[in-house]
């Protein structure tokens, strides 16, 4: 099965899906039927108004938009909720490294406190165990605020997001991502933005935990 709940953190142009026909030419022995032409995340101000392919990926490359945190928490958490919904005892999720880091600190951390700031390596396995479907409903068990400072970023806009940024709380992997795309400006100054911003998603997915964790320490 295929879950849209289960796509990658959509912070650059380059995290954006591909259409249903694309992927069945690809993939022949799966069904994407099921899927809208454009399956990933939607601005709220153009949710239902003819969003296309090319106009997400103007979105998300030209202009510089990207899925709020409250809003791939909120994936994260239906994720958790359909996981809880099945009765096979064993179950396989194949997902990205910022979904799963958020999956395992929001619903994983009380247990194991590894799990607060957890990065997988590329291809990595994990084995968790749930003990009923109760663990993985409700409110988050490994999040005390969904709502930092009073902010719920799923309502501000592009310009606002931007303006408010100094006075929300920055969770560390924005604040990594910042820094390499600092450091990566300086050495490509000729880069247009939306390059920039292409090569700092290429270069954070190939780091490996410990290079990740170095940016996100940066000040």
């Amino acid at each position: 099965e295929q879950g849209t709940d289960l796509v990658e953190h959509l912070e650059a142009s380059c995290d954006i899906g591909r259409a249903p026909g694309e992927l069945a030419c690809d993939f022949s022995s799966l069904d994407f039927g099921h899927l809208a032409e454009v399956w990933w995340y939607i601005p709220e101000e153009f949710q239902g108004n003819g969003m296309t392919v090319a106009k997400s990926r103007s979105l998300f490359a030209e202009n510089g938009r990207r899925e709020p945190r409250s809003a791939l928490d909120a994936r994260v958490d239906a994720a958790a909720a359909m996981l809880a919904g099945r009765t096979e005892q064993t179950i396989a999720v194949f997902a990205h490294a910022d979904f799963f880091n958020t999956l395992l600190r929001r619903w994983f951390s009380p247990q194991d406190v590894k799990f607060k700031d957890y990065w997988m390596k590329n291809a990595e396995a994990l084995t968790v165990t749930v003990a009923s479907a109760a663990d993985l409903t409700g409110r988050a068990p490994g999040v005390e605020d969904d709502t930092p400072n009073g902010v719920d970023e799923h309502r501000v806009t592009t310009a606002a997001e931007a303006a408010a940024t100094p006075d929300k709380k920055i969770c560390r992997a924005s604040r990594g991502v910042q820094a390499l795309k600092s450091e990566l400006a300086v050495a490509n100054p000729n880069l247009e933005a939306g390059d920039l911003r292409k090569m700092t998603s290429q270069v954070w997915k190939s780091l490996d935990a410990e290079s990740r964790t170095r940016y996100m320490n940066a000040t």
